[in-house]
């Protein structure tokens, strides 16, 4: 690449850089000046379950958010959820008023539309009596994707199964299921791309091996790929 071209590149994408740049330090400052007004409003303390999937049924998942925050005093507040363009998604409480101390909320995801939220980030908006309004920084997230997962290889060892395996990015964990007819007879997480079956952790027989990805909400692979082993 001759050094004219190499320079114009470096400065192209120098410039495209730019922007993001520029989107992280105001993201980074509306946090920032959040955090101030939480520090000197009457709202402290917030505490957010960050991820959620609504209607979700799969074992331990997160159907409704909860947040909590303590009042430093009593007084009538409005409530909101908004998305992060700052829109109203839904209307929590208007004009109620709250005793000093700790405040407990949830959300099942429903819009003021009777709709249901898209996939997303949102936060909770809180408009004082003096009509101050502070948005909690931390957001929670509408998450409705269930994770995939993949089994990629199963190799025989002299003592354990070791199953190699890739889920979909993204935060959560891989579980091994070990099924004999319909009863699970083992349930682990295991550690991230190869899941190991020790051949003493169950009774020597025919069992169906399930991999699943569970994610943050809880959400759960459907149909997860599975494979019949005979354990020694």
């Amino acid at each position: 690449m001759r050094p004219y071209t190499l320079a114009r590149t470096v400065s192209h994408r120098a410039a495209a850089a730019i922007p993001l740049v520029l989107i992280a330090l105001c993201a980074a400052a509306f946090l920032r000046a959040e955090q101030l007004k939480l520090h000197h409003s009457a709202v402290a303390h917030p505490h957010v379950r960050q991820a959620f999937s609504p209607g979700c049924t799969d074992p331990g998942c997160l159907p409704a958010a909860r947040l909590s925050f303590t009042l430093r005093k009593a007084q009538a507040l409005d409530l909101a959820i908004v998305d992060a363009d700052g829109n109203v998604t839904r209307t929590i409480a208007t004009g109620r008023r709250y005793r000093k101390g700790p405040v407990v909320l949830h959300w099942d995801g429903s819009t003021d539309s009777g709709g249901q939220a898209p996939d997303g980030r949102y936060r909770l908006r809180v408009t004082l009596a003096d009509g101050r309004a502070v948005t909690i920084p931390d957001a929670f997230i509408v998450d409705t994707v269930p994770p995939t997962i993949r089994i990629d290889r199963v190799r025989r060892g002299p003592a354990a199964l070791a199953i190699h395996y890739a889920r979909s990015l993204g935060n959560g964990y891989a579980l091994m299921i070990v099924r004999q007819g319909s009863r699970i007879v083992l349930q682990k997480r295991v550690i991230p791309h190869v899941a190991h079956l020790a051949y003493g952790q169950v009774a020597p027989g025919r069992y169906l091996i399930e991999m699943v990805a569970v994610d943050q909400a809880g959400n759960r692979t459907p149909n997860p790929p599975s494979f019949p082993a005979t354990i020694p």
